[in-house]
């Protein structure tokens, strides 16, 4: 089960979350309500390209491709195999190889 936990002292604040995978916080569903009424068509808005072209930048698609795209970075490290949670009961819980098991 999920647990999330706020204390609060005079100099600090401390949010202890741990949520499993899968679980999210939601309360209970209430009634269904009333079907408001149909409200106006909005406007079409401006293209990512459009945009980048009013803030300055001049070229065709495929130079706005390449400018967002960017140079292909190192491989980064899995936050699952890192993430670290306050607890009461434990002050450091590992997720460890949180894909095929949780250690606690």
């Amino acid at each position: 089960m999920s647990k999330l936990n706020l204390e609060i002292s005079k100099n600090e604040i401390e949010l202890q979350v741990s949520i499993l995978p899968g679980e999210i916080f939601r309360g209970e569903k209430g009634e269904q309500g009333e079907r408001g009424e149909t409200g106006e068509r909005g406007m079409n808005g401006k293209s990512a390209y459009e945009i980048w072209l009013e803030a300055g930048h001049s070229g065709t698609i495929e130079d706005f491709l390449n400018f967002i795209r960017g140079e292909k970075g190192e491989k980064g490290e899995d936050a699952l195999d890192f993430f670290s949670v306050l607890t009461p009961e434990n002050l450091n819980v590992f997720y460890q190889q949180a894909r095929e098991k949780i250690i606690v």
